[in-house]
């Protein structure tokens, strides 16, 4: 299963963000039409829920997900899917694994049908100080805890059963991992009601407006999401419901010393969308290094409207363009180009992808065995980067450099679940059950947790709790 770093985003109740003396002074509201707040995929997965949980077999389980709720999906459930790698069997895992949990959220997720006034007026807040605005959906739809609100293609998608679960969910269900304890805290630290939806939906809605952060850096991936968190929250006038900035002001320095080591690489790690554990104990400080920015640019601007236009118009393949707005707010103790010279490194996955262009899958696994014993200092070796490669060779059907990649990851992350299920899955792909359930079982035994795993086995006949 591919590695997909997780961002789970507090959404609570509405009527007190949205109600605020700000409002008073807004543009008139424009119709609810204008930005399409959709919720039928609600309707759909409680239609199907209860048929799930009475049918005779897992596949029967998946095959009425599929028809009721997936066929009949809005665009948005559709691309909720495509952006965080949502499967079917994974929906009905969570169905049949966690019952009391999803009948304890079910008033909660009918709230999304009763709040589209509400979201109205958030949005044109943010028209009022972004005039050039473009309209995009909302849709209130389903997922697999991997994320309360993202985008994709221009869409704003909310995750009900991460965003508005609240303190009331049931959450004895849950096994013991650093996923879902991230999620209890969450759900936990929130206030009764859902005021911060707003918020949360206008970050997400930024979001549509911005350019492609697809390939950019961690450094310019934060500043993205620290726009979208700054101007939410200076035009709802509230404080961000993310710990990290609290948390990021109190501790800039120390945060920063650490930041500037990890800014110019690809990996995300646990500054952005992610539960891994840290030296700070809390989760997604990269929000806070672009919130940081984003206050410090707009803080020193004479033109204030000028200044939103810019952040949120920046251009994330003009390098130049974003590390001057990042220059000029003088965050960072030294330049840009002194921190690149102290901390640029290359990845081993892009190293050892340039060695199979231009040499054999043999020579490129000894090329990476006497760089794996050097380790140099200059190449960041992680599990994710042979995965990755494995997996851009498996969609490409060249099976044998795939499955020699997924292996030499195994040998090379022997303690890592995930480098078993993904050759699990590769093995499965070419028709190996055989050894396709030898590695699914290795990465279940590292991580109970796994749910793809789990339904992995099912499907090639194979019971996972009673083996």
């Amino acid at each position: 299963m591919k590695t997909f770093q997780v961002i789970f985003i507090a959404i609570v109740l509405v009527t007190f963000c949205c109600n605020k003396s700000y409002a008073q002074n807004a543009a008139t509201t424009t119709p609810i039409a204008y930005h399409n707040v959709i919720s039928s995929d609600i309707d759909n997965f409680w239609e199907a829920f209860y048929l799930i949980q009475a049918a005779p077999n897992q596949q029967k389980r998946i095959d009425l997900f599929q028809e009721m709720v997936i066929d009949r999906g809005s665009r948005g459930l559709k691309l909720i899917m495509q952006a965080r790698d949502y499967r079917a069997d994974e929906y009905v895992a969570a169905i049949v694994n966690y019952p009391k949990f999803w009948e304890s959220i079910k008033e909660n997720m009918y709230q999304a049908k009763t709040i589209g006034p509400q979201l109205v007026d958030g949005i044109d807040r943010l028209r009022k100080v972004y005039p050039d605005l473009k309209p995009a959906n909302i849709y209130f739809t389903v997922g697999v805890f991997r994320t309360g609100g993202t985008i994709l293609d221009g869409q704003v998608l909310i995750g009900t059963e991460t965003a508005l679960a609240g303190p009331t969910a049931c959450t004895e269900e849950f096994p013991d991992n650093a996923q879902f304890n991230n999620l209890k805290k969450l759900w936990s630290a929130q206030e009764h009601g859902h005021e911060h939806v707003c918020l949360t939906n206008v970050h997400e809605y930024i979001h549509t407006q911005q350019n492609s952060i697809v390939n950019s850096n961690l450094l310019f991936k934060c500043v993205n999401e620290g726009v979208a968190e700054f101007i939410s929250c200076h035009i709802m006038e509230t404080n961000s419901n993310a710990e990290a900035i609290a948390y990021g002001f109190k501790n800039d320095e120390r945060i920063k010393a650490a930041f500037v080591k990890d800014m110019f690489q690809k990996d995300t790690k646990y500054w952005l969308w992610s539960s891994q554990e840290n030296e700070f104990g809390v989760r997604d400080l990269g929000y806070y290094v672009g919130y940081a920015i984003a206050k410090r640019y707009y803080e020193n601007a004479e033109d204030k409207m000028a200044a939103i236009k810019t952040m949120i118009e920046l251009d994330f393949s003009d390098n130049a363009s974003v590390e001057a707005y990042i220059e000029s707010t003088g965050y960072f103790n030294e330049s840009l180009s002194q921190l690149k010279e102290k901390h640029q490194q290359k990845y081993i996955g892009d190293i050892i992808k340039e060695k199979l262009e231009q040499s054999s899958i043999k020579k490129a696994i000894n090329y990476y065995k006497k760089l794996w014993k050097k380790q140099p200092k200059e190449i960041i070796f992680n599990a994710d980067e042979l995965n990755n490669l494995g997996y851009a060779y498996l969609g490409a059907k060249k099976m044998a450099e795939a499955i020699a990649l997924f292996k030499l990851n195994v040998v090379s992350y022997p303690k890592h679940w995930n480098v078993y299920d993904s050759l699990g899955e590769a093995y499965w792909v070419m028709g190996d059950t055989t050894n396709s359930v030898i590695n699914y079982r290795k990465s279940l035994e590292l991580n109970p947790s796994n749910q793809y795993g789990i339904a992995a086995l099912k499907a090639m006949g194979h019971d996972w709790v009673t083996e």
